[in-house]
């Protein structure tokens, strides 16, 4: 199917405006993903702290606080691999994002190199019509001068 100009005009500003959505949802993933990494860093601080702050000083161990201790631990470590986990999806997301974004930017551009070459097509088209014209009027011209100088 062959695309005339306007189409292919209409394409391109189609190409455009589906770019700068996708800018915008590649712009909001990142941001997810910011996110999430500040949520990881947090959660591997506050193991650091757990960890820094060390055992039950020495002498009566009191259960309870222990088993809060030992709780908490579990709880930090279960949210540091959902939160890298969380993490490693959002970057598969960015990263499958940024290829739909410089592969629509491929077309876009694709479809300008297209554009311009039927531009120039269509210029050098009407430079070549033209000059045939100018040929042909300069050749009748001619042709007129000569019969009316034999005529003479």
């Amino acid at each position: 199917m062959s695309l005339d100009q306007k189409r292919l005009s209409r394409l391109l500003k189609h190409r455009l405006l589906l770019e700068r959505i996708e800018g915008g949802t590649f712009a909001t993933i990142r941001q997810n993903t910011a996110r999430r990494e500040r949520v990881l860093q947090g959660n591997q601080r506050r193991r650091i702290d757990l960890y820094e702050l060390g055992g039950p000083p020495a002498g009566e161990v009191d259960p309870a606080e222990e088993g809060g201790r030992s709780a908490y631990s579990v709880r930090l470590r279960r949210d540091i691999q959902s939160a890298g986990a969380a993490l490693e999806a959002g970057r598969r997301e960015e990263a499958m994002q940024r290829q739909v974004l410089l592969n629509g930017r491929r077309d876009r551009m694709a479809i300008e190199a297209l554009i311009e070459r039927r531009r120039e097509a269509t210029r050098q088209a009407a430079r070549r019509k033209q000059l045939q014209r100018d040929d042909e009027w300069a050749a009748r011209n001619w042709i007129a001068t000569r019969t009316e100088e034999g005529l003479r």
